[in-house]
């Protein structure tokens, strides 16, 4: 019954929330109360009376605790510098929201011992989702997306989820048999051609190949890969990572799929010198840090700070979005968010890809959540990444990764106390 409830719930939030990311999200109401404030109502009751103990145990914490200070400082430095203007404001606050609805919905698959088929049932409703996106943004396939190129905000933001929810399916559930590797191969395959091949945005392609080739790399150092029996599926695992990375060379160079993106010529070096999106990115990131005033480089611009930017428009955060970090809550913000979520993360990958637990069960939690999380990282170096798709599902990320840090730290220390009383 919870999974069901739980799926329901996802099964309206991507559809109507995440694929209508570019849309105000207060014209779209229900009796006079906008959508998003029904389903996160329906999230926060289904999951307080399901799971009160460990949320409110969470909100204790002290890394909780610290954060939560921190976002509030950033409010109410928007409030005083944007209190006139609370539209904007909120906006951001909308967006930050569906980390916590993101959190909350993992938690519920966990205590419905439902993992598995959390993943899998997001992974089916984001894929339906974008290939109705696709469907409309090429007038049922009547576009030439060789000669037009097909994208959308909305797209992004769907496919940006099914990245991250992706990379945990894969790393969770990819030991578990033939029909899981099976299905989380064909839907990498289908996100991928729906997202970056598709749209033809480098971006997005080299993001999502990304991803799949650092699951396929952290299960070739999964202790569950390892023992009797598992050395084929470690060595089919290997050669599925040559494999992808060969594929993605091919569609990158044109070799492959020309028929259905324009990829291969926007990746030639006449063209991307001539369309340099990068280097206008870059002017664009120079242009918004000469704009912060001194106060602004301590305290930031507060939520609802936005920037006028070199290529015309005001912008919530610009391209290279893990400047936003910085825009938004000024230098110990963006201090806080590099340690937390790149430098910490990647060194605990790499530490833990370097050196695999070889007396283990079960893989460290980096393994499974580092992945798709130095994917998104990655991600925000080159286009965006600030979206409701992506906050949602680095909520689902982070309630994961603590839960398995948690499981991880008891049974550390069983096996102590286990060690101590043999002796």
């Amino acid at each position: 019954m919870l999974l069901a409830v739980t799926a329901c719930l996802v099964a309206i939030i991507v559809p109507v929330e995440v694929a209508f990311a570019s849309e105000m999200w207060v014209s779209r109401t229900i009796a006079g109360m906008p959508i998003h404030f029904i389903l996160t109502g329906m999230v926060l009751l289904v999951a307080f009376a399901n799971d009160a103990r460990y949320l409110l145990e969470v909100l204790r914490r002290p890394s909780v605790i610290f954060f939560a200070a921190c976002l509030m400082m950033v409010v109410v430095v928007g409030f005083v510098r944007n209190g006139g203007n609370r539209y904007i404001i909120f906006s951001d606050l909308y967006v930050i929201r569906w980390f916590f609805v993101g959190f909350m919905l993992m938690r519920l698959a966990i205590i419905s011992d439902s993992l598995r088929q959390f993943l899998a049932i997001t992974t089916v409703v984001v894929l339906a989702t974008a290939l109705r996106i696709d469907n409309k943004n090429t007038m049922g396939g009547q576009i030439d997306t060789t000669m037009v190129r097909v994208s959308s905000n909305d797209l992004f933001a769907v496919v940006n989820l099914g990245t991250i929810i992706l990379g945990l399916l894969v790393t969770a559930t990819w030991p578990r048999g033939i029909l899981y590797v099976a299905f989380c191969s064909a839907a990498f395959a289908s996100l991928l051609f729906l997202g970056g091949i598709r749209t033809s945005t480098r971006s997005l392609f080299a993001v999502q190949t990304l991803c799949f080739l650092l699951c396929l790399f952290a299960l070739s150092r999964d202790p569950r890969m390892v023992g009797k029996g598992q050395g084929l599926r470690r060595a089919m695992v290997v050669v599925l990572l040559l494999a992808a990375a060969a594929m993605a060379y091919l569609v990158a160079k044109g070799k492959i799929l020309g028929s259905v993106t324009q990829l291969g010529s926007r990746f030639e070096a006449e063209n991307m010198a001539q369309y340099d999106t990068g280097a206008a990115r870059v002017l664009e990131a120079i242009d918004m840090l000469q704009q912060l005033t001194t106060w602004e480089w301590f305290i930031g611009m507060g939520a609802g700070g936005m920037v006028f930017n070199i290529l015309g428009y005001w912008a919530s955060v610009p391209h290279i979005a893990v400047l936003g970090w910085l825009q938004k809550g000024g230098i110990f913000i963006f201090a806080v968010a590099l340690w937390t979520l790149y430098i910490r993360p990647l060194v605990a990958f790499v530490t833990a890809t370097a050196a695999p637990r070889r007396d283990a069960i079960l893989p460290p939690p980096i393994l499974v959540v580092g992945p798709p999380l130095l994917a998104w990282a990655s991600l925000t170096f080159i286009s965006g990444g600030y979206d409701i798709g992506s906050v949602l599902g680095l909520g689902v990320l982070s309630a994961l990764w603590m839960q398995l840090a948690d499981d991880e730290r008891r049974f550390t220390a069983f096996k102590a106390s286990l060690a101590k009383a043999n002796r």
